[in-house]
């Protein structure tokens, strides 16, 4: 009998050292609830945010819904983002066809400066107090941004452009 009680106490004693020597390093989180828009009001509709807090370097991230809404996630689902000032991040991923005379539609597209922590300026401050509702204004890809890296170059707009090879109607008597 004592060996059945020493087994058990030892394996209670194990199983209490291990349980706190993993303790939770996770540092708290707090709710987060925001909205990516483009500098005309219009959301983002496609597409992940990244948050990287400066202090802890701890990031969320949180998918972005057509309506340019998002929720952060942290540790688990929805849990928010550490306390604190946070750089920004907008992540898209853009397909490019290499077929001859195929031209992407960069309508909703996101200027790649906002894809990388380096270039991008947004900021935001995710607080213990606060409502924690945070709105990201971002700029659409301009034309020839993409090569050049100009910010300057004019905005590419979809509904003034115009194709000529399409002008011609086949006419069958």
């Amino acid at each position: 009998m004592h060996r059945v009680e020493s087994f058990e106490r030892v394996f209670l004693l194990l199983f209490v050292a291990l349980v706190a020597g993993c303790s939770n390093d996770r540092l708290p989180t707090f709710a987060v609830q925001g909205q990516v828009v483009f500098s005309d009001g219009s959301p983002v509709r496609t597409g992940s945010i990244e948050l990287k807090s400066v202090q802890h370097s701890v990031q969320a991230r949180g998918d972005i819904a057509s309506d340019g809404s998002f929720q952060l996630t942290t540790y688990e689902e929805n849990d928010g983002a550490v306390e604190g000032v946070h750089k920004c991040v907008v992540v898209q991923l853009v397909m490019v066809e290499e077929l001859s005379n195929f031209k992407p539609s960069t309508e909703g597209v996101v200027d790649p400066r906002f894809g990388s922590y380096t270039t991008s300026e947004l900021e935001c401050r995710i607080s213990e107090s606060d409502d924690n509702r945070v709105k990201l204004t971002v700029e659409p890809i301009r034309l020839g941004a993409a090569s050049t890296g100009k910010a300057s170059d004019p905005p590419l707009d979809h509904a003034h452009q115009h194709d000529h090879k399409h002008d011609a109607h086949e006419i069958t008597e």
